[in-house]
């Protein structure tokens, strides 16, 4: 995907989690977020906005930081995706802070499983990750349900150049983009080159080294425990 679909999907997966959230922290709303309008110029520009309400849609409420303006028809993927992040960050904290994540979390296996609750709450009290979106948790849950099926886990190097992906990428989408094969550089758009994501046993990623065949200067490399 291109920088820009990323953008998107990843401002939706946060839409969505937000839109997944039964019960607010206290204090957590209103928030202020910046949204990207035309000016009076005629140049865009962002504004800024409390975010005061949203509901299960997507659709919100914003108002201005003096009230003189207060819509209701607006929507949460007109936010700014940074505001975006910074409002689901906000929330984890005081979902931790006032001891609701897990709650939510229950509710939300709950809700995209057929597991039987007492499995889904080992999960969430060992595995459950809470700045993850909610999708990436359910994946998460997903392949911990299978363990058993397909074996023991077993640690593994994943070794990803930096043109390609971003060094702090999620373990989740690392393995998607592993498993999909190649693909291009989601840090440079116009880079065309097709990167691929190595799996390598702890011995062969130690066999390159000792060989001098590992390129420390350009690649990144992560120990993930996955089920074959």
């Amino acid at each position: 995907m291109t920088p820009q679909e990323q953008e998107l999907k990843l401002s939706q997966n946060i839409i969505d989690s937000l839109c997944h959230i039964s019960e607010r922290p206290d204090g957590w709303l209103p928030h202020i977020v910046f949204v990207e309008e035309e000016g009076e110029d005629g140049y865009l520009c962002y504004v800024r906005y409390n975010l005061s309400d949203y509901r299960a849609d997507g659709t919100c409420t914003l108002q201005a930081s003096d009230e003189s303006i207060r819509q209701t028809n607006r929507n949460l993927s007109e936010i700014n995706i940074d505001w975006l992040v910074t409002l689901w960050n906000r929330y984890v904290e005081l979902s931790i802070e006032q001891k609701t994540w897990k709650d939510h979390a229950v509710e939300i296996l709950l809700q995209n499983s057929n597991a039987d609750e007492n499995s889904i709450r080992e999960f969430v009290e060992e595995h459950w990750q809470n700045l993850l979106l909610d999708n990436d948790n359910i994946k998460a849950f997903e392949n911990w349900q299978h363990k058993d099926e397909a074996g023991e886990p077993c640690y593994y190097a994943f070794i990803w150049s930096c043109h390609h992906l971003d060094r702090n990428i999620s373990d989740v989408q690392l393995l998607e983009v592993w498993r999909n094969g190649p693909s291009r550089s989601t840090t440079d758009e116009d880079d065309e080159t097709e990167y691929e994501v190595e799996r390598l046993t702890l011995d062969e990623l130690a066999e390159r080294i000792n060989d001098e065949c590992f390129n420390d200067t350009e690649d990144y490399v992560r120990f993930i425990q996955i089920i074959d």
